[in-house]
């Protein structure tokens, strides 16, 4: 399952395109070890539904929430 949250249109309304898929993978040992020779990229299902980043209310309140400026995680560290 893949997510996809687009910028806001001119309406200002973004969305997310959800999407079911899956890989199919061949693999082949090279060198002692098993790897990935070639990938398809098999799509199952999409649709997009409303999104909006500033709607945190699903989120408990001890979940580490993301955040799209220096407020991230990655910026303050672990």
């Amino acid at each position: 399952m893949a997510h996809h949250i687009g910028k806001a249109g001119d309406d200002g309304n973004a969305t997310d395109m959800v999407l079911g898929l899956r890989y199919v993978d061949r693999f082949e040992r090279r060198g002692g070890a098993w790897l990935i020779a070639k990938r398809v990229c098999a799509f199952d299902w999409v649709y997009r539904v409303p999104f909006s980043w500033g709607d945190r209310s699903w989120f408990a309140d001890d979940f580490t929430v993301s955040a799209r400026d220096r407020t991230d995680i990655t910026y303050r560290g672990v």
